[in-house]
C-alpha cells in the first residue's frame, strides 16, 4: 500500500484534507447511514484517501458550467468525461465527484454528487509536472465508468447544494487545522525574520497584522458562505506575500534549492486553487456588498 511505500522512503504521510474535511464534511451532512458507516472511520484513519474531482478544462471557477456527465443505466450511472487540478488523485483510492445527471435543467440544478471508486475501470490519472517539479495535481479521464446508485449522495440532482457546502468548508480554511496552520506560520515568520531595516519591518509588520486579522476571521466565520469567500481571499494573497518578503529577506540564498524556495514558486498557484482571486472578488463585490454583476 502507498502507506507502506511511504514509510519505507521515511516521507511524512499525507495528510488527506480532501478526505478530512471535504469528503468527510459532506458525507456527515449529507450521506446516507450505510455512506456514513463504509467511510467515515477508515476516512479518519487514512485509511482511505481521497481526491477532489470537480474542476474540469472549461470549467473552474464556474462549477455550474461542468459536462462532465453521469447518465442512468438501471441500478447504475455511466460516467464520461474530464477533470483537472486534482490534487494527488494518484493515491486516492476515492474521490468526491460533480457530474451533469440532467442537461434538460438549468446548469445549477442538474448535476449530482458521488463518491467515487477510482480503482473502477475506465478511470485514467495522469499526473501534472509544476515548475516546483512535484506532482501534486492531476488529471483525470473518465470514458464509460460504471458507477452504483449507491455511490450518489445528497440525492439525484441535489448535488449542487451538497458542492457549495464543500467549498465553504474549502475556502474558509479548513477550520481549526487551517488556524492552527496559519499561527505557525506567522510565528516561524516572526521568530526567523532576524536584524531588519526600517522598511523590511514595515512589510514584515503589514503581514503579521493582516495574518492576525484573518486568523481571527477563520475563527468567528462558522458556516457563513461570505465570510468564508473573504477568508479564502485573504489567505491566497497573504501566503503569496508571505512568500515573497521571506524571498526578499533571504537576498540571493532564495534562489537556491530547498522548502522556502518551493514555497515561493508554489505561492501564485494559491491565488487559483479553490476558485481564482479574481472570481473571489467578484462573489464579494456581488454578493457581500451588493455591487452590480460583473457583466459576461
Amino acid at each position: 500500500m502507498w502507506h507502506e511505500e511511504c514509510a519505507k522512503a521515511e516521507v511524512a504521510p499525507y495528510l488527506n484534507l480532501q478526505g478530512l474535511v471535504l469528503a468527510g464534511e459532506a458525507i456527515m451532512r449529507s450521506g446516507s447511514d450505510a455512506q456514513k458507516e463504509r467511510f467515515l472511520r477508515p476516512t479518519l484513519s487514512a485509511e482511505i484517501l481521497w481526491c477532489q474531482l470537480f474542476s474540469e478544462p472549461g470549467a473552474g471557477s464556474d462549477l455550474a458550467g461542468l459536462s462532465s456527465s453521469a447518465v442512468a443505466d438501471g441500478d447504475r450511472f455511466i460516467l464520461n468525461g474530464q477533470k483537472v487540478w486534482s490534487s494527488n488523485a494518484q493515491f486516492a483510492q476515492y474521490g468526491i465527484l460533480m457530474a451533469r445527471t440532467n442537461p434538460e435543467e438549468p446548469k445549477h440544478k442538474g448535476i449530482s454528487l458521488f463518491l467515487l471508486d477510482m480503482a473502477l475501470p475506465g478511470i485514467e490519472v495522469r499526473p501534472i509536472t509544476q515548475m516546483t517539479g512535484d506532482q501534486e495535481f492531476c488529471e483525470v479521464f473518465f470514458t464509460d465508468v460504471e458507477v452504483p446508485s449507491e455511490a450518489l449522495i445528497g440525492g439525484l440532482h441535489g448535488g449542487w447544494a451538497v458542492a457549495m457546502a464543500v467549498l465553504i468548508d474549502e475556502r474558509g480554511g479548513a477550520g481549526g487545522a487551517g488556524v492552527i496552520s496559519l499561527q505557525r506560520r506567522l510565528a516561524a515568520m516572526a521568530d526567523g525574520a532576524g536584524e531588519l531595516d526600517t522598511l523590511e519591518r514595515q512589510a514584515m509588520t503589514d503581514v503579521l497584522a493582516r495574518g492576525r486579522a484573518l486568523q481571527a476571521l477563520m475563527e468567528l466565520k462558522g458556516e457563513d458562505a461570505q465570510t468564508a469567500n473573504v477568508a479564502k481571499l485573504f489567505n491566497s494573497d497573504l501566503g503569496y506575500d508571505e512568500a515573497a518578503l521571506n524571498a526578499q529577506l533571504r537576498g540571493p540564498y532564495a534562489m537556491l534549492e530547498g522548502p522556502d524556495t518551493e514555497r515561493l514558486l508554489y505561492s501564485p498557484g494559491m491565488r487559483i486553487a479553490g476558485g481564482s482571486s479574481e472570481i473571489q472578488r467578484n462573489i464579494i463585490g456581488e454578493r457581500t456588498l451588493g455591487l452590480p454583476r460583473d457583466p459576461n
